[in-house]
């Protein structure tokens, strides 16, 4: 069955696209300058991990409906559970 293989490379390409955008950051240092202009270091984070969520979150119901219209058994026998499963990996 191909739908675990795929999951897991969903997944990474996830956490890929998130460690590049840390790189970029340490890379710009666009936090330090933040900082300096007055953004709390709460807010900063704050707004980074919602965005990273965010993104995560659609990336997961864009994989959901590719399993669903490619026809996944699990996945159309169990939507709801099937859904959540997507939502919490790409929470943690």
């Amino acid at each position: 069955m191909i739908s675990g293989p795929a999951f897991c490379l969903a997944m990474a390409m996830i956490y890929a696209f998130i460690i590049g955008q840390i790189t970029e950051e340490l890379k710009s240092s666009q936090r330090n300058y933040m900082f300096m202009c007055g953004l709390s270091p709460i807010t900063y984070w704050l707004a980074n991990y919602i965005v990273d969520v965010i993104i995560s979150e659609a990336f997961s119901l864009l994989y959901f409906i590719i399993y669903y219209i490619g026809g996944v058994q699990n996945i159309i026998d169990y939507p709801g559970y099937s859904y959540f499963t997507f939502f919490i990996s790409a929470l943690s």
